[in-house]
């Protein structure tokens, strides 16, 4: 019988749920290199004066902040919209029980 200990999931959907958590992390991880990159930390910044620096680089690596909690929310909702409904794991295990006999 459906246990909601043990998740069934739509294969396709939780695939997707996956990739796209990883390729929203990369972004969100290379914003904040690009903010590290762009303060003092890394080096002299070009053409920018120290305050102005720390300033784009601090935005840059909140932005990247942001957009990795938004990766982490989205992954759960696509997630837990992945989950095979009580209705859904019945019908399953019904078309399992058929092709059996």
């Amino acid at each position: 019988m459906y246990n909601r200990q043990n998740k069934v999931y739509h294969f396709e959907l939780k695939n997707r749920a996956i990739v796209s958590a990883v390729l929203r992390g990369i972004v969100a991880a290379y914003i904040v290199y690009l903010g590290y990159r762009a303060t003092p930390l890394h080096g002299e910044p070009d053409g920018l004066s120290v305050p102005m620096a720390w300033l784009l680089g601090g935005g840059l690596m909140v932005a990247g902040i942001v957009v990795l909690v938004y990766t982490v929310i989205r992954y759960k909702r696509d997630l837990a919209a992945a989950e095979y409904t009580p209705e859904e794991y019945a019908e399953l295990e019904r078309k399992r029980a058929e092709g059996e006999d």
